[in-house]
């Protein structure tokens, strides 16, 4: 059984930006959703841009294991700064 250990809201624009509030024990799983502005992101450890990463659109929701959640960074795509909403957990 999951639960939930963190809520992290991360605001998107022109600089990259990494989860703050990951758990340092016990974390297996986040769950995130992108919000208002479109993002690009990447989970390998490479930097996002404007032009490079996987694009991470309102409403789309995302699953990273433990060690992509702390390799995870985003950047606003366009004009508009977007939010990504994450709840990390653990197992029971």
């Amino acid at each position: 059984m999951l639960i939930p250990l963190v809520y992290e809201e991360l605001p998107v624009s022109v600089a990259v930006v990494k989860f703050q509030k990951l758990p340092a024990a016990g974390h297996v799983k986040t769950e995130l959703v992108f919000t208002f502005g479109p993002v690009n992101y990447t989970f390998d450890g490479s930097l996002p841009t404007a032009n490079v990463g996987k694009p991470g659109n309102d409403g789309d929701t995302l699953t990273l294991t433990q060690a992509e959640a702390v390799r995870f960074q985003a950047i606003r795509q366009g004009a508009l700064d977007g939010t990504v909403r994450a709840h990390h957990y653990t197992i029971a």
